[in-house]
């Protein structure tokens, strides 16, 4: 052993050569694995040999007097300015970071991510900001982000005090910021810019998602049986904010009335939200029809409402009851609601697919009644659970009768699925209704002509898609920003019209913390004077208490 003793400083001298051969052929390389980690490897064990078998004359050395006010001390002073450069380094060359901030201030949306990510082409981003502005750093963080999710997106920053000829160029009028996004089309080589003037991430997303679309998606707005205008932002039951979520981004929303006009085949989705009264049966085919031949339909349909329609959707593969869902688990309740009609979704109560799975928060449903697919589902006919409840819950058919008890002779208990989508693989088995030649002054027979609105082409074909959603009221105005709300709702025509790039979850709103130019002053004071200075004076304290006591 004494000999091993006398020896040891050569598993020293082999640890700091292969430590140095490890750092050198990481900085060449520019990765850690292969050689790199394996000259670590064998460093880290030659000096742990070393240091067990010196240990005795090391721990001598450290607690002597001339290594603690000597060259130990600068050894220690070098150790740690390695390690220091070292942590540096690394950190460099794996860039990461957490977001600890209550509202995820510092992190984009997985909606945004996917955008980005998505991009085929490439997009200049020109930021026209008066240098080391507030709102300047903002925009520069916000574009560092973006950066990340994507390669394909390039910033320049610009001052219009500094570059007066370019703020001419793109009529740039104040340098509070003003934010232009341009491509140029492959096709055309013609430039294409979209303007907007806030620094917010949906905002930016909304002007790239325009930018990069070629065309506006056509929404056709069903009306004429008790539904709600599309343009009633008032109301706390209108759904006129969702409406202008979706003119925000790529779509351009029509009113239609089916029972006069028919479906027009432009239409990319048609949306029928709340309808109170029944739709004719001619108007339920000429649905049919639109769908068989690949057509979009969207039904956001209230509890204990309109029977017929219901019962029509058994032929998409959904049955629906006149039913009002309660969901007895507390989990499941809205906090501060005492009705247990009120229902809150997330976790486990969310399906796997696209639409819903980004969602970190809830889906709030005011009230919704049952849509439970078809077992076994019609051949030809693909159907998914979106959303479903609590085990704890029941479809209540007795929801007017005051208090509302389970009942298992007649009410469904259990998991109840309150949103469904269907796939129409083979059209057939919508089995619609034949064209009817009908006068256009001919008295209107809803019965005897059920096909006076189908088409007389009609070429059906796959692709059709069906969502039904047993509530509507979870997109009203009142409910919009509730938790995952107005996320289901644009994830759910995104799909529809088959821009899985715009599915995810969008940024919430959250807190600003505003600070003062006098708090920004002390905090400065703080940082820059107080804390370096206490440290100086206690360094010079302990020095004089050295030196003459």
């Amino acid at each position: 052993m004494t000999a091993l003793t006398r020896w040891s400083w050569i598993f020293a001298l082999i640890g700091g050569a292969l430590l140095l051969a490890a750092g050198s052929t990481w900085f060449v390389t520019g990765t850690g694995e292969g050689w790199p980690t394996r000259f670590a490897v064998g460093s880290a064990l030659s000096l742990l040999v070393w240091l067990a078998l010196d240990r005795a004359r090391l721990a001598d050395l450290v607690s002597s007097r001339a290594f603690v006010y000597g060259s130990g001390a600068w050894l220690l002073i070098g150790l740690a300015g390695g390690l220091a450069i070292g942590g540096y380094t690394l950190a460099r060359k794996h860039d990461e970071t957490w977001d600890f901030s209550k509202d995820q201030a510092w992190t984009i949306s997985d909606h945004t991510r996917s955008v980005v990510a998505g991009m085929e082409e490439s997009v200049t981003v020109l930021g026209f900001f008066r240098k080391q502005s507030e709102a300047q750093r903002d925009f520069a963080n916000l574009m560092r982000l973006y950066q990340e999710a994507g390669p394909r997106l390039t910033v320049q920053y610009l001052d219009p005090l500094q570059s007066p000829r370019l703020a001419e160029k793109y009529d740039v009028t104040t340098d509070v910021g003003t934010i232009l996004l341009e491509r140029v089309d492959p096709a055309t080589g013609e430039t294409k810019s979209r303007r907007i003037t806030t620094v917010e991430e949906d905002a930016i997303t909304d002007a790239l998602v325009l930018l990069l679309s070629d065309a506006e998606h056509r929404i056709c707005w069903s009306l004429g049986h008790g539904e709600p205008e599309p343009d009633d932002e008032f109301d706390q039951e209108g759904l006129g904010a969702f409406v202008v979520l979706l003119e925000g981004a790529n779509y351009q929303v029509t009113k239609t009335r089916i029972a006069q006009e028919g479906i027009d085949r432009a239409c990319e989705v048609l949306v029928m939200a709340r309808p109170s009264a029944e739709p004719f049966p001619y108007e339920r085919e000429a649905i049919a029809a639109y769908v068989a031949e690949g057509g979009r339909f969207l039904l956001l349909i209230e509890p204990l409402s309109v029977p017929d329609l219901a019962a029509d959707l058994e032929r998409y593969g959904m049955k629906l009851a006149l039913d009002l869902v309660v969901d007895a688990d507390p989990r499941n309740t809205f906090m501060g609601v005492s009705d247990p009609s009120v229902v809150v979704l997330s976790g486990e109560n969310l399906g796997s697919h696209e639409i819903t799975s980004s969602f970190a928060a809830a889906v709030v449903l005011p009230g919704a009644r049952s849509v439970t697919p078809v077992d076994p589902p019609p051949e030809g006919l693909k159907t998914t659970v979106l959303m479903r409840t609590s085990p704890q819950a029941w479809g209540e058919l007795n929801a007017e009768g005051g208090a509302v008890e389970p009942d298992p002779a007649t009410e469904v208990i259990g998991e109840i699925a309150v949103a469904v989508l269907t796939e129409v693989e083979d059209p057939a088995v919508l089995e619609v209704a034949p064209h009817t030649d009908v006068a256009a002054d001919s008295p209107l027979d809803v019965v005897g002509d059920p096909g006076r609105a189908v088409p007389a082409d009609l070429a059906p074909k796959p692709g059709g898609r069906v969502v039904v959603i047993g509530d509507s009221d979870f997109l009203g105005n009142a409910a919009l920003g509730l938790g995952n709300n107005k996320d289901l709702g644009l994830n759910t025509l995104a799909w529809l019209v088959g821009e899985t790039a715009q599915i995810g979850e969008r940024p919430e709103e959250g807190d600003k913390l505003t600070i003062t130019s006098l708090g920004e002053a002390v905090s400065c004071l703080v940082s820059i004077v107080f804390v370096p200075g206490a440290a100086m004076a206690l360094a010079a304290i302990t020095l004089l208490r050295r030196r003459f006591l």
